[in-house]
């Protein structure tokens, strides 16, 4: 733990670099970078028709999520430093892909400090205009 006036904050760890990332890793970043600028019409451009979303246990349609927790996560996601901390990416066959991710999300919410892990959970499928989420679970690590 490090002390920085005061405020006690372990290490910030280094970001997970790969630069060789298949095209259902690629179109989970891609709605995660949407999240982080703010631009709601890609992230729900990622989004299957069927997805569902669980977040604090509570499970959701993409017309839910849309409607709802949506705006959230994207005020969240601009406000945080995300760092990849791991990934695995499995493979269900060629059209169905399960990534696991732990991401660490740092920075100030509400003028206060905020340090949190997560683990998420996606499943994305390939369809004809190109990779998109069936399924999004994120898991509080802390």
């Amino acid at each position: 733990m490090m002390d920085h006036g005061g405020m006690h904050m372990a290490p910030t760890p280094k970001a997970m670099v790969r630069t060789n990332i298949g095209p259902a890793e690629f179109a989970l970043k891609a709605f995660s970078d949407a999240l982080e600028v703010g631009n709601r019409k890609l992230a729900i451009a990622r989004l299957a028709p069927d997805l569902t979303v669980v977040e604090d246990g509570v499970e959701e349609s993409r017309a839910d999520y849309i409607g709802g927790h949506l705006a959230a996560d994207i005020e969240y996601q601009k406000s945080v430093k995300t760092v990849l901390l791991e990934r695995t990416v499995l493979n269900d066959g060629p059209s169905k892909v399960r990534i696991v991710s732990k991401i660490r999300m740092i920075g100030n919410r509400s003028d206060k400090p905020t340090d949190t892990v997560i683990e998420e959970n996606a499943v994305l499928a390939k369809m004809p205009d190109g990779w998109k989420i069936m399924r999004l679970e994120w898991i509080s690590a802390q």
